[in-house]
């Protein structure tokens, strides 16, 4: 599969899958978009936790994963997979969907060391915890919406 240009990236770390090490990022600009760092960094845990379920093949001599979609227009347009571009020793991709779990968090206060996760539809927005303001957020495509 083709996929947008990736001009510039953020290495979000390095995990092992399937015995080899792969490299895992998040395009910043493509041919197409350009976000910034944080929302990038934003996406770490989740990416990799999607990369680890991910039960098919991956190209053979993939280095490196990265996470490349655009940013979405509306809560209304759901996402149910990260698409990653797999880059092989010599840098050449192949695009890859890798599958999603939804969760849901509740709009009241929640412990940050024992958060409540549910599944809940494809259009619910993914909620981070933000340290630094002791709420939750999540990235619409445009700004942070805090709860």
């Amino acid at each position: 599969m083709s996929y947008n240009q990736i001009f510039s990236k953020r290495m979000l770390g390095i995990i092992t899958k399937g015995g080899k090490e792969i490299t895992l990022s998040a395009a910043t600009e493509t041919s197409t978009w350009a976000r910034p760092d944080f929302v990038a960094e934003a996406i770490k845990a989740p990416f990799e936790q999607a990369v680890q379920a991910y039960a098919g093949p991956l190209p053979s001599d993939t280095k490196e994963i990265c996470a490349r979609e655009s940013d979405h227009m509306s809560e209304g347009d759901s996402r149910d997979h990260f698409t990653g571009v797999c880059l092989d020793s010599k840098g050449n991709g192949t695009t890859v969907h890798f599958p999603v779990a939804k969760t849901y968090q509740p709009s009241y206060p929640v412990s940050q060391q024992a958060p409540i996760q549910q599944t809940a539809t494809s259009a619910t927005p993914q909620w981070v915890w933000d340290k630094d303001a002791q709420k939750y957020k999540y990235w619409n495509g445009s700004e942070w919406i805090w709860q």
